[in-house]
């Protein structure tokens, strides 16, 4: 049985779950403008059925469950309408879904738009609406029980939970004396909202005011609460509690008050999901003058060839040096902070030096491959790839930040998460063909080496970090393994120069976002690989199981003009080879345990 509350929640989860052809720039400004400036959020979906079919197509083979996106669409609006035509409802119009929030109110106001393309239609034909009133407002009923009011607003019909609410909105949209949501976007913002097919938007100020003391309260509120023990016979977590909260919070008290909005972006395909992310900060605002590229154009960058197909992520950034100088005093003062630290004290001061200098010791591109090698005592592998514009400088910054480490910020913080570590460097360990190695050791371990999170971090970290690096051809090559001599075949490539071409898993991936060349940041991250190793970790026996996987979920990332965008790409290939495994892991929990062997997936075979 539907309530009103009950009845607009599904329209806007249909609305907000689903959306193609392009619409003219006209119809998607239309929408815009008629949605007011000062909402806390709102969603625009073009062409309602059309992208209903492509999640459909998306979800065949992915969603254990048949769904289909489409029929639940036009069920609830024939539910809420009464009439399975949808009568004066334009089908391939822009839907909407908008809130606003007055002053100090904790619950925000609702509203629907739906296109319409004869308004006297839908309160004519659709049993569910009646004739408009005299204030033009119908009243929609189900069963005798009223679920919403609605009015007209001449291509569209305004829809929400509360007579008084859509009466007074309906008249301030039809004054057009409200600012419009169009004229506060910027025109990035604008053509994102009109090229994407699902489109949201967050006012993280109107937030910030409405809702930012209420959540720093109850941060405090659970700190407190973190910090009483109930029983005193109970030993304390390893880590502070306090100390999390706190970095929760100084983090929650950043984004309120320098930041501006999120957008949010989708485009389903029958074989793609791809997601675009956009953190926009208030302007003037030290996060607005973070996120802003170098002016100077990039060059070509050199290094993507030297990632590997099998691992568990690549990635390749773009080093945006005035960016990063004036973000690592940021997090170097916030760590300090966090650990009640002096944030000018001489050994902050000095650390804020070094990673100055380190940054402009190295070039413009770095690049990684992180593995897995589950037979080994630390199964962690990483292999990098760094241009060095300044040798000297990198290796003086590298021994400067290690004699800073034992008594460091850096070093408090690990204390205050209820670890020890260590970080040693020795030079000139090896010489492999002319080239001298250095090295380095890092030992974490819990400061209670019983606690269970000591010995999942004894699994994961073994005996700890072993680091193995060679400056050669203007690159910082370091190899991060238990073998030692895993370093030279890194020397070799860079001696031989960039590869002529990418690996294969690359190849694939970078064609799925879109301008992935002129991105500051690509990285592929593959599921499975990793989920493989982290099931070997866990207090709990898990399951066994081998997939054959080649594709991987991709992310990239871009700063610009005071905001930050991240494009992520999601092939169903990848979701479908997720489900493989799961499938696989139930199968054998429920095979008797003296037959449970490591299952193999054969890899597909080609078309």
């Amino acid at each position: 049985m539907f309530t009103r509350k009950s009845s607009i929640i599904l329209i806007v989860l249909a609305v907000l779950c689903v959306a193609v052809p392009a619409l003219s720039a006209e119809q998607n400004e239309q929408v815009l403008k008629t949605i007011p400036a000062d909402v806390l959020f709102c969603a625009k979906i073009k062409n309602i059925e059309y992208t209903a079919n492509m999640v459909d197509q998306f979800l065949v083979g992915v969603s254990p469950i048949p769904f289909a996106t489409s029929m639940f669409v036009r069920v609830q609006l024939t539910q809420l309408l009464g009439n399975p035509e949808l009568k004066g409802v334009n089908m391939a119009g822009s839907f909407a879904v908008f809130a606003t929030v007055e002053p100090n109110q904790t619950i925000p106001d609702v509203y629907a738009l739906i296109p319409i393309t004869d308004y006297g239609r839908v309160t004519d034909v659709n049993t569910n609406v009646p004739k408009p009133d005299a204030n033009g407002i119908s009243t929609i009923t189900f069963n005798g029980k009223p679920l919403g009011c609605i009015t007209n607003l001449g291509a569209y019909a305004l829809l929400a939970g509360d007579y008084a609410k859509t009466l007074n909105m309906g008249k301030s949209l039809s004054a057009a004396k409200t600012p419009s949501l169009f004229a506060a976007l910027g025109p990035d913002e604008i053509k994102q909202a009109d090229s994407e097919l699902i489109w949201a938007y967050g006012n993280i100020q109107k937030a910030s005011k409405n809702y930012g003391p209420m959540l720093l309260d109850k941060i405090e509120q659970l700190k407190k609460t973190m910090n009483k023990s109930a029983d005193p016979n109970v030993p304390a977590p390893p880590m502070d509690p306090a100390f999390i909260m706190d970095a929760y919070s100084c983090l929650f008290r950043t984004l309120l008050d320098e930041g501006q909005s999120l957008t949010i972006a989708a485009t389903p395909k029958p074989d793609l999901l791809l997601v675009k992310t956009t953190f926009k900060a208030r302007s003037g605002t030290e996060t607005a003058n973070i996120l802003t590229a170098d002016s100077a154009p990039p060059q070509k960058n050199n290094l993507t060839g030297y990632l590997k197909d099998g691992a568990v992520m690549n990635f390749v950034a773009r080093a945006n040096c005035s960016s990063m100088k004036k973000l690592s005093p940021k997090i170097i003062d916030m760590t300090s902070r966090a650990v009640g630290r002096d944030t000018n004290a001489p050994d902050i001061v000095k650390l804020k030096t070094i990673s100055a200098e380190l940054v402009d010791s190295l070039g413009e591109f770095y690049a990684c491959s992180f593995s897995v090698d589950p037979n080994s005592k630390s199964p962690f592998v990483a292999e990098y790839f760094l241009q060095v514009k300044d040798a000297d400088k990198l290796n003086k910054t590298i021994d400067e930040f290690a004699k800073t480490w034992s008594s460091g910020v850096f070093d408090d913080f690990y204390k205050k998460m209820g670890m020890k570590t260590t970080f040693t460097i020795k030079r000139g360990v090896d010489n492999y063909k002319g080239i001298t190695i250095d090295s380095a050791r890092f030992d974490m371990g819990m400061v209670d080496g019983n606690s269970p999170e000591s010995q999942m971090i004894n699994k994961m970290y073994g005996s700890g970090m072993n680091y193995r690096w060679a400056i050669v051809n203007g690159l910082w090559v370091c190899k991060i393994s238990g073998d030692p001599n895993a370093v030279y075949k890194l020397i070799d490539q860079a001696k031989a120069g960039p590869p002529a071409a990418m690996c294969s898993e690359m190849q694939k991936a970078m064609p799925l976002i879109p301008d992935a060349n002129n991105m500051d940041f690509v990285a592929t991250y593959n599921y499975l690989r990793l989920f493989k190793v982290i099931g070997t970790m866990m207090p709990v026996p898990m399951p066994s199981v081998d997939v054959a996987t080649k594709s991987n979920l991709v992310f990239a990332a871009k700063l610009q003009n005071g905001s930050v965008t991240v494009d992520i790409a999601v092939p169903k290939e990848h979701l479908t080879e997720m489900m493989t495994m799961f499938q696989m892991m139930m199968m054998q929990q429920q095979m008797p345990r003296q037959q449970q062997q490591p299952m193999t997936m054969p890899p597909p075979t080609a078309p």
